[in-house]
């Protein structure tokens, strides 16, 4: 996965974000736009400059914006804790994203998190405080988040999962792991290693248990429920 590199002017310095617990999905609600577009946008705006970490062409092209690690300016209250990703479009009247663009994205957020196993992918609706439609209702949301993923469509929470149990290894193993130890649930001495062992089926029951549900060690579409929510 190739990511595009700009020199980009700061209008004040940036700050350094101390965690990352959300990835937040958002449309540009521009048909045709580019990373230096956003840019000029947001420094209008009063802002430091891009306010997304990355932004993606509807040719496929992935540019960055702020530093990786750096606090952005893309969903008020939630900054301070996510990577923000922008598609550019607008996908509450597009009704297609193009495959180029689709695939990238799917790239770019299994990269995302892999580094970041206990983070949840979001769209900008299911953080915003003013009321937005961004990422938009057509938006792809389901297939560019993967696995462990949730979205909001007005009162619907909608979760894509696996079903994990002992012995299963992977990224959606990872994800589940990273998830647990976040909340307190300890998954053995190696920590978030892809690999649903015994610690691990034991932090699975003792989360089910502490939350009320059937204790079976088997990580399921309730369990998996319960932990996207906290």
């Amino acid at each position: 996965m190739e990511i595009r590199e700009c020199s980009w002017s700061w209008r004040t310095p940036l700050a350094r974000r101390s965690e990352t617990t959300r990835i937040i999905l958002h449309h540009a609600a521009a048909a045709s736009c580019t990373a230096e577009d956003v840019h000029r946008w947001h420094l209008a705006h009063g802002w430091s400059g891009i306010g997304y970490h990355y932004f993606v062409s509807k040719d496929g092209e992935i540019t960055r914006g702020r530093p990786l690690w750096a606090v952005g300016a893309h969903a008020e209250g939630s900054n301070r804790v996510s990577v923000g990703i922008c598609f550019e479009g607008n996908f509450q009247l597009e009704e297609e994203m193009p495959a180029a663009q689709r695939q990238a994205g799917r790239a770019l957020v299994a990269a995302l998190r892999e580094r970041y196993p206990a983070a949840r992918v979001l769209g900008h609706r299911d953080v915003a405080t003013g009321g937005t439609t961004c990422p938009g209702k057509y938006f792809p949301f389901e297939e560019i988040a993967g696995g462990q993923a949730e979205s909001r469509e007005g009162d619907k929470i909608m979760v894509t999962t696996q079903m994990i149990g002992s012995g299963d290894r992977g990224n959606a193993v990872k994800s589940m792991q990273g998830a647990l130890i976040a909340q307190g649930y300890p998954c053995g001495s190696y920590g978030a290693d892809g690999i649903c062992g015994a610690a691990t089926v034991s932090a699975i029951r003792a989360f089910q248990t502490a939350n009320g549900l059937t204790a079976d060690g088997i990580c399921g579409q309730d369990t998996w429920g319960a932990l996207l929510r906290k």
